[in-house]
């Protein structure tokens, strides 16, 4: 796999000193940190699966046009070896990212509806409305496109999935499940202990304050634990929700608070109270 450069957080911009939180970066930042990047140019595709989603509900739940793109981006700049996805759904972005990494060996991963009612976190009504009754539509859009014999499929339960065979050999880890903060924070969990040195975890969903905010916690749980992460943000056009993590020794620090429990008290004790 290509190299990952850390780029410092006062360098993306000087008020990030002493700065808590994810590190807000744009298009021109992903050069810097990968190399070889250039724009996927992925939006006329997504503009016909978009039309597509008014007419079947399996195109809904996926990534937006605008992550995909930086996320396929990323992948051709870095060509992987190894690929985890936590959460397959239809399939379309194991589609792109098999196309994206053709030498890549992936494994994805999504609860079987047999599941939900055993699921160790609860699996909420945005999750299975993106499902049909049977398992028939998981990764539908790699096996349409005569990918699948590349794909490992695995069916089951994030919360129970024994992960550990993976620990420490994947080069790309890409965590879009559950989206409750239980699960959320499971995932991303371990996806750190599958990630390689030189590895890079990223996360779908960072942002939407509205179903999603576990994703967010979970994320600032790791960012007070002393892991950075950037944020992709935009100021024209639609904006990400990806944040990703270089698995890197500069990109991992102690952690700010050692001795606080949860990412909301430690902004609360360290906020100038006059700016509120």
């Amino acid at each position: 796999m290509n190299k990952i450069n850390y780029l410092e957080p006062i360098d993306i911009d000087e008020r990030n000193k002493d700065y808590l939180g994810t590190f807000s970066i744009s298009d021109s930042h992903l050069p810097l940190i990968f190399p070889k990047y250039k724009d996927a140019e992925l939006l006329g595709e997504f503009w016909e699966l978009k039309r597509r989603g008014s007419e079947d509900p399996n195109y809904f739940g996926m990534m937006n046009y605008k992550g995909a793109n930086i996320l396929i981006g990323i992948l051709r700049a870095l060509q992987p070896n190894s690929i985890f996805e936590i959460g397959t759904a239809y399939g379309l972005m194991t589609k792109y990212m098999a196309q994206a990494a053709p030498n890549a060996e992936i494994h994805t991963l999504d609860i079987g509806t047999q599941d939900y009612d055993s699921a160790k976190y609860i699996v909420d009504g945005w999750n299975k409305d993106y499902r049909s009754k049977d398992n028939s539509d998981v990764g539908r859009a790699y096996r349409d496109a005569g990918l699948e014999k590349r794909i490992i499929q695995h069916i089951g339960d994030s919360g129970t999935f024994d992960f550990s065979p993976y620990y420490g050999k994947i080069d790309f880890v890409l965590v879009d499940a559950d989206h409750g903060y239980y699960g959320a924070k499971h995932d991303l969990e371990e996806a750190f202990e599958m990630v390689n040195q030189g590895g890079l975890v990223v996360v779908d969903d960072y942002g939407k304050l509205h179903h999603n905010e576990g994703i967010v916690l979970a994320v600032l749980e790791a960012v007070k634990d002393g892991r950075d992460f950037y944020f992709v943000n935009h100021n024209d056009g639609p904006k990400t929700e990806l944040v990703f993590h270089p698995n890197i020794p500069k990109a991992i620090h102690k952690p700010h608070f050692n001795n606080r429990t949860n990412y909301r008290e430690c902004l609360i004790e360290t906020a100038d109270v006059e700016h509120f």
